[in-house]
């Protein structure tokens, strides 16, 4: 029994390996996962008759990264630090009206004229 048990964890690591070696670098970054760290994580685990928590792991956190792309326009990679612009788009998109001029604030009723370009004022008529 734990003879089956280690050979369907290396195997369920075997595939894991070969479909994250399969994938470009690039989808790698896209997604912000480090190729590397995965496919050690992988085969260790599958040495130690966890490849097939790993798999599920991999499936279920990063598969789906994959499919989605990146969270925005720009990708941000964390283990390179660099962030990788996407392709400009082919058609331009519809341009939004300008926005509306920002309401005129009341003139204040009871306030002191301030002297101008920062002077200090002191009247000395109570003294």
């Amino acid at each position: 029994m734990t003879g089956a048990i280690w050979v369907t964890s290396l195997i369920a690591a075997a595939i894991t390996v070969a479909d994250q070696l399969r994938r470009p670098h690039s989808q790698w970054i896209a997604a912000d996962r480090d190729r590397s760290y995965w496919v050690s994580c992988t085969v260790v685990a599958g040495l130690f008759a966890c490849g097939l928590v790993a798999a599920l792991v991999y499936a279920i956190g990063v598969l789906p990264r994959f499919a989605r792309g990146p969270a925005s326009d720009a990708a941000f990679s964390k283990s390179t630090g660099q962030v990788y612009e996407p392709a400009p788009a082919r058609h331009a998109p519809e341009s939004a009206p300008p926005p509306a001029p920002a309401p005129a604030s009341p003139p204040a009723l009871d306030a002191p004229e301030t002297p101008s370009r920062g002077k200090l004022v002191i009247e000395l008529d109570d003294v």
